[in-house]
C-alpha cells in the first residue's frame, strides 16, 4: 500500500490522532449488553488524502469506515467483514473491508459523486435511493462465508445497520456514527458508539442503556475511556480492551504485477505495442497506484 503523507500534521500531532484511533470494548449491567466505541479521525484523513475524496464523499465514506470499526466487536483472529450497499441512486454504493487486527479499506462505487453542493446541503435520501445492505462474516477456518441481506430502511447508515443486525442476527443494536465536517468542508472528527444486547439480558435494561446512549452519545465528544466510564456509571462499566484502527490495504506492487503477467498473449502483446507508458495499476480499495515501464513489462511478459 502507498500511503499519502497528511503534509498539514506534525509528527507530534500526527502520533496524538494515532494514539487515539482505536475501539474501545466495554460491557454492561453485568455482561447483559456489549459495546464499542471509535475515534477513527485520523484513520478517515487518511482514506480522504488517498482516494482523493471531496467533503460529501469523505462524509459518506466516513461514515462507513467508522461502522467498519465498531464491527471488530464481533472479531477475532483471522475473522474479517465486508459491509456493501448497493442502490440505485447517484451513490450506486460502496464496500469496505475490516479485519479483526482493526485494519479498514474501501470505496466508494462513484467518486466523485455527480451532485452539487453549492446550493444548500444535499438530499441524502435522493442520493441513495432503494437499494440494499449486505453484510459478510468470514470466520477463521471456516472455509465458506456467512452473509445476510437486508433492503434498506433509511438514508442513515446507523439505522440500517441496526435493522441488518436484528433482522439478520436476531441481536437488538444501538449504533451512531457521527462524521464531523466544519463549514469549509473539513473533517473535524469521526466518531462511534454501538451497543448490543447479550442473550437472556433483561428487556428493561436493555431498553434503558439503549434510551440513555440514544439520547446523550453525542454529547461525549471523543472523550474515549474516560467517557465511557462517566457516560455508563449507571449500568458498571467494564472495559475489555482495545484494538487499533487503521486505513490499511495489503496490496503490494508484486501483487499487481503478478495480476498483469497473469494476461493472456494477446492483452500483453497489445500493451507492448500501444502502451501507455508507464501503465499505471490502482488498486480500488485503498487507490495506491503502482506503476511499471515499457523495461519492466517486456521483463514481465517473456
Amino acid at each position: 500500500m502507498i500511503k499519502k503523507k497528511l503534509n498539514d500534521l506534525d509528527v507530534k500531532t500526527y502520533w496524538q490522532w494515532k494514539d487515539r484511533s482505536r475501539v474501545t470494548r466495554f460491557l454492561l449491567a453485568g455482561g447483559q449488553v456489549r459495546g464499542a466505541y471509535t475515534d477513527m479521525y485520523l484513520p478517515v484523513r487518511e482514506m480522504a488524502a488517498n482516494h482523493n475524496t471531496g467533503p460529501l464523499e469523505t462524509f459518506l465514506l466516513g461514515q462507513v469506515y467508522t461502522a467498519a470499526s465498531l464491527l471488530t466487536l464481533g472479531l477475532k483472529g483471522q475473522d474479517k467483514r465486508n459491509i456493501r450497499q448497493e442502490c440505485d441512486g447517484p451513490l450506486r454504493g460502496f464496500s469496505v473491508d475490516v479485519n479483526a487486527y482493526g485494519e479498514i479499506r474501501g470505496y466508494l462505487f462513484v467518486n466523485p459523486l455527480p451532485i452539487s453542493t453549492l446550493h444548500g446541503p444535499p438530499d441524502f435520501s435522493l442520493i441513495q435511493g432503494k437499494g440494499i445492505l449486505t453484510l459478510t462474516k468470514n470466520i477463521e477456518n471456516k472455509s465458506v462465508p456467512v452473509s445476510g441481506t437486508v433492503p434498506l430502511v433509511s438514508d442513515y447508515l446507523g439505522t440500517n445497520l441496526e435493522y441488518y443486525f436484528q433482522q439478520s442476527e436476531q441481536t437488538k443494536t444501538a449504533l451512531i456514527v457521527d462524521v464531523d465536517m466544519d463549514g469549509a468542508g473539513d473533517l473535524f472528527g469521526a466518531t462511534g458508539w454501538m451497543l448490543q444486547a447479550m442473550p437472556g439480558a433483561d428487556p428493561q435494561v436493555v431498553e434503558d442503556t439503549f434510551f440513555h446512549f440514544r439520547e446523550k452519545a453525542g454529547n461525549l465528544d471523543s472523550q474515549g475511556e474516560k467517557g465511557i466510564l462517566s457516560f455508563c456509571e449507571d449500568w458498571k462499566p467494564e472495559i475489555l480492551g482495545h484494538i487499533r484502527t487503521e486505513f490499511f490495504c495489503h496490496c503490494t506492487r508484486d501483487r499487481f504485477s503478478k495480476f498483469i503477467q497473469a494476461f493472456s498473449g494477446e492483452e500483453k502483446a497489445d500493451i507492448l505495442a500501444k502502451g501507455p507508458f508507464p501503465l499505471v495499476t490502482t488498486c480500488h480499495n485503498c487507490s495506491s497506484a503502482y506503476e511499471f515501464t515499457k523495461e519492466e513489462l517486456t521483463e514481465l511478459f517473456n
